[in-house]
């Protein structure tokens, strides 16, 4: 059950040294969730765990434990690939991962794509070992996933050597929609997958990286694309066969910027990512956060790298984001500097609502970075919280703190903000936070060295635990 001790948070999984990574968390429609992570010990293998509304976990089903159950095993020796989770219509939890095969005489986790199913009792639905959705002897890079409306599942993935992308759609009962899957790319020296998401009527949105050359340089630079697929698998977007997204020049985003973006709910997407070289800003060196939006026709709203988030000075990091559809506003959180964390609220016509520079939530000791882990609207109201890590050199503890602003970025709790992880063990960057279905935010991280996998919630009035609501 969700606890209301910052000190003693709820348990997920236990390894047995540092070896639990790559924890996620995803929202289901009866108010629980469902949390995944990897195994260094067991291989890197995949494990799941599903909590109900009040945080009780439920698997397996009679018996549950902090070791879940194993979705995937692996036995790899060297650290993996990143994997994916989404939650389908019918409330199954779909993951999909590399099998962490390697080719001969290469060191790189990958192998074949592999698309995976489990049901809210912990059934497999697709088995133990899955559905392959790769061809033979292929070594791929991230498997990503995105569930749609529809029912079914997309699937992605580019190829280890960038030469290409290949999408698939399984529909509720595993069977491939769409032929081989290969996307036949534009000649360019690399390309590689970033990330699906689902949109409207069974279409799927992806975005893609090309290294590109830099004409007269002996270097290359990175561009960022974006497209949809419908629910058979043909593009959508004007531009044919992909709608540019962003494109690096002289400057622009780095290949370690991709953008995240999630679907707008009117067949369109939101995006946000960091990069440079714009003129609009007092130091066009200087990284910068920006958002865009496309639409259904895969047109940009703003012009363009996109609508900037913030004209401060010091080096933006790590933004992450959030949209809220009833208003069309866009929240941004990111690390100014290396020692801020400020955030920023952007309206439709991609006006900075909270200021030129945004609103600082902390300021702290130079050097100390603390991270931002998520901003999320909550009706008129939006949620943001860091990992708050002390001056370098020292053991303090590291707090996952979390504020309540409303739309016009003011605190809402009297104490402006609330720790909802206070112990003396580490957190890790994985941190990553969901809006529940019953209306409580719920966060997870690797804790004491990533011996463990910890979670906790926070309801709307800045209380820890199940809400006396939910007991009656």
């Amino acid at each position: 059950m969700w606890s209301n001790d910052p000190t003693q948070n709820l348990l997920i999984a236990q390894g047995q040294r540092d070896s639990l990574v790559g924890q996620k968390i995803c929202a289901t429609a009866d108010g629980g969730f469902y949390i995944s992570w990897l195994d260094e010990v067991r291989g890197y293998s995949l494990f799941l765990q599903r909590l109900d509304v009040s945080g009780n976990l439920l698997l397996p089903i009679g018996a549950p434990s902090t070791d879940g159950i194993l979705v995937y095993e692996r036995a790899l020796t060297s650290g993996p690939r990143d994997y994916s989770l989404t939650v389908d219509a019918a409330g199954n939890a779909v993951l999909s991962i590399d099998a962490g095969l390697a080719l001969e005489g290469s060191v790189d986790a990958g192998g074949a794509a592999v698309a995976c199913k489990v049901s809210p009792d912990g059934e497999l639905m697709f088995g133990a070992a899955g559905i392959t959705l790769s061809q033979k002897n292929e070594l791929v890079q991230q498997v990503f996933c995105a569930s749609t409306s529809d029912g079914g599942a997309v699937f992605g993935w580019s190829l280890a050597d960038g030469s290409a992308v290949h999408m698939v759609k399984l529909d509720a009962n595993g069977n491939a929609l769409w032929g081989d899957g290969k996307l036949y790319l534009p000649p360019r020296p690399t390309v590689r997958l970033t990330d699906i998401q689902a949109a409207d009527a069974g279409s799927a949105i992806y975005s893609f990286a090309y290294n590109l050359p830099r004409l007269g340089i002996n270097a290359v630079s990175t561009g960022f694309f974006t497209s949809k697929l419908n629910s058979e698998g043909l593009n959508k977007w004007i531009q044919d066969p992909y709608s540019l997204f962003l494109q690096e020049s002289e400057s622009g985003i780095s290949s370690g910027d991709a953008p995240k973006f999630v679907s707008d709910g009117q067949g369109g997407a939101v995006y946000c990512y960091r990069g440079n070289g714009d003129p609009r800003v007092a130091d066009p060196t200087k990284h910068v956060c920006f958002v865009q939006r496309v639409d259904a026709a895969g047109l940009p709203q703003y012009e363009g790298n996109g609508a900037i988030v913030s004209i401060e000075t010091p080096d933006s990091d790590r933004p992450c984001f959030g949209f809220d559809a009833a208003t069309d506003r866009i929240y941004v959180l990111w690390l100014s500097g290396e020692s801020s964390i400020r955030a920023q609220c952007i309206d439709r016509s991609g006006q900075r609502l909270w200021g030129d520079q945004g609103i600082a939530l902390v300021a702290t000791t130079p050097g100390a970075s603390p991270i931002p882990v998520a901003i999320t609207p909550i009706g008129e109201n939006v949620m943001a919280s860091w990992i708050q890590y002390p001056a370098p050199g020292s053991d303090v503890y590291q707090p996952i703190r979390v504020a309540l602003l409303d739309g016009a970025g003011t605190y809402l709790w009297p104490s402006q903000t609330v720790d909802i992880k206070t112990s003396t063990t580490t957190t890790d960057a994985d941190a990553s936070a969901v809006l529940g279905a019953a209306g409580y935010e719920a966060f997870v991280w690797g804790d004491d060295d990533n011996r463990s996998v910890r979670a906790q919630n926070i309801n709307q009035d800045g209380s820890l635990g199940v809400a006396p609501s939910r007991t009656r």
